[in-house]
């Protein structure tokens, strides 16, 4: 059963500029962030962040299922039944690029989205995702999203119950990457150069390498590295532990990459870039896949908090993503 809508269409088809709604359901609060289309670009309306009472999330499941609508719905008030884009955890997902003539059966796909994340068919729910098209014109590689069932069920019955209308879940790594892709001609990279970004979300932290606009390999760090305890209260540590893991992986990847990028939670820390690019040998930059955003009505993205949220709202819209 598909889990992404295509309600972009509709969305611009409106006379006046409806909002597109990220919500992310933390384990302590809710981020929520509020996006309108206007002149063929999305323009920032509203960012929050919500404080859940203590022991209404566990891990990621929700506990306490009225509390996270009580907030949901004070916020959503009179903004009537704006479309939603529901974030998951990564440990609730999977994703395996397939090739384009990866034709199989429905029983197939699904049990293969089963074993991504070790589960049963009957207990996961999948989508496939046109991963773009090349210059010939042929259909390029497809994402297969898995993710387990109850948890999307839970995330939509919460957002419905809360006067949302939930449309998709899971755009967060995908809009980082491609903004990625969008941004490499502005910062010079040549067209033929194979380059790496190391980006830190939700689930940890994962190294995506393309050589010009193709993604070519793509390897989440292991999670013993990207969790170890802070340092001075900041996440250094997690940092120069993935810089390491990246440093560890770059002779198996099947290109060389010539340049890294450092994308999430964090990666503007001083110095952070000059002790990562000892570590892998690699000249090292910053990358804000969220920087050109513009905004309206006086609202501002922090810097952090709301990016996932963003990410999940406007990463399918914004990019091209459902095809």
């Amino acid at each position: 059963m598909s889990f992404v809508s295509l309600f972009i269409s509709a969305v611009h088809r409106s006379k006046r500029p409806r909002e597109l709604l990220g919500v992310d359901i933390g384990d302590v609060a809710i981020r929520l962030v509020a996006l309108a289309p206007i002149g063929g670009e999305l323009s920032l309306q509203h960012a929050s962040e919500l404080a859940l009472p203590h022991g209404t999330m566990d891990g990621g499941r929700i506990v306490q299922f009225d509390a996270v609508v009580a907030a949901l719905q004070e916020w959503v008030g009179p903004r009537g039944r704006p479309p939603a884009v529901l974030a998951l955890p990564e440990h609730q997902l999977a994703r395996r690029w397939l090739p384009a003539t990866w034709c199989l059966a429905a029983p197939t796909i699904e049990a293969h989205a089963a074993h991504l994340l070790g589960n049963d068919a009957m207990s996961v729910r999948y989508d496939m995702i046109a991963g773009g098209v090349h210059s010939r014109g042929k259909r390029g590689r497809r994402l297969l999203i898995a993710a387990l069932d109850d948890c999307v069920d839970e995330r939509a019955a919460v957002a419905e119950a809360a006067g949302l209308a939930p449309h998709a879940i899971d755009a967060e790594r995908l809009a980082v990457q491609r903004a990625f892709v969008h941004a490499q001609p502005a910062a010079g990279a040549p067209a033929s150069a194979s380059c790496g970004l190391l980006a830190m979300d939700g689930g940890g932290a994962y190294l995506s390498v393309f050589h010009g606009s193709r993604l070519v390999a793509e390897q989440n760090l292991p999670s013993e590295d990207t969790l170890a305890t802070p340092v001075d209260g900041d996440d250094a540590t997690h940092w120069l532990a993935a810089g390491r893991s990246v440093a560890q992986a770059l002779p198996r990847l099947p290109v060389i990459v010539t340049g890294l990028w450092l994308a999430g939670e964090g990666a503007g820390q001083p110095g952070l870039e000059e002790a990562i690019g000892q570590i892998t040998r690699l000249p090292t930059a910053n990358f804000d896949p969220f920087s050109k955003l513009s905004a309206s009505g006086g609202a501002t993205l922090p810097p952090v908090v709301q990016r996932s949220a963003y990410a999940a709202a406007c990463g399918l819209a914004m990019h091209g993503i459902v095809s």
